[in-house]
């Protein structure tokens, strides 16, 4: 196509893609601590064996994400294109709701009502106890849909200022309920801290 790429680079429009992406990069990694300090506090809190049986429920849970991560970078494209406030990006996005839930709500009832035979066929019997952490998992499975949905809408929109805050009082809130909760409640304390914190997050996203 006549591309012939530079081996010399300039810092042209550096800070620019530093001003974009920074925000999502710190989302992204408050995003990801988010999944994984559920883990690290049940180390510090319990013991090996309950790791164990809440990363089994864990496992199950995020397998559940491809789904609305893969919808929601299906729809992105059209999101992009729409302009801010218009009727058409608010049609788009309410439908998009709307098919999102009817996807991930399936999902969100198989892990409550089925999740002992999930974690039994998939895990083991091993995992039996680890059911109502994945019940309550299941919730954070219906909210990450919306979530997906609203971030992929922001940022098409390039409203992705708003990330970070975001992650980081989702991730405030997740830690500060697993501190409070483990030593009582467990695993199910650690999941009841997910699915708040998905609660959190995705209710700010869609008041933007």
């Amino acid at each position: 196509h006549g591309i012939r790429p530079r081996f010399r680079g300039g810092s042209g429009g550096l800070r620019q893609l530093a001003g974009a992406s920074l925000p999502t990069g710190i989302a992204n990694f408050f995003s990801l601590a988010l999944g994984r300090l559920d883990a690290v506090i049940l180390s510090l809190m319990t013991n090996s064996a309950t790791v164990g049986l809440y990363g089994g429920a864990y496992r199950i849970f995020e397998a559940t994400l491809i789904v609305n991560s893969g919808f929601g970078l299906a729809i992105f494209p059209l999101l992009s294109r729409l302009q801010r406030g218009s009727a058409s990006l608010r049609n788009v996005f309410e439908l998009s709701c709307k098919a999102v839930c009817l996807v991930t709500a399936p999902l969100t009832g198989a892990l409550i009502f089925f999740g002992g035979p999930i974690l039994r066929i998939t895990l083991g019997a091993d995992f039996d106890s680890a059911a109502t952490a994945m019940a309550i998992l299941a919730g954070a499975t219906f909210l990450y849909g919306l979530f997906s949905v609203a971030a992929l809408t922001i940022a098409g929109q390039d409203r992705q200022g708003t990330f970070p805050w975001i992650a980081g009082v989702a991730l405030a809130l997740n830690v500060g309920i697993n501190v409070a909760l483990i030593p009582s409640q467990g695993i199910e304390g650690a999941a009841i801290a997910m699915t708040a914190a998905q609660a959190l997050a995705t209710a700010l996203l869609l008041r933007e």
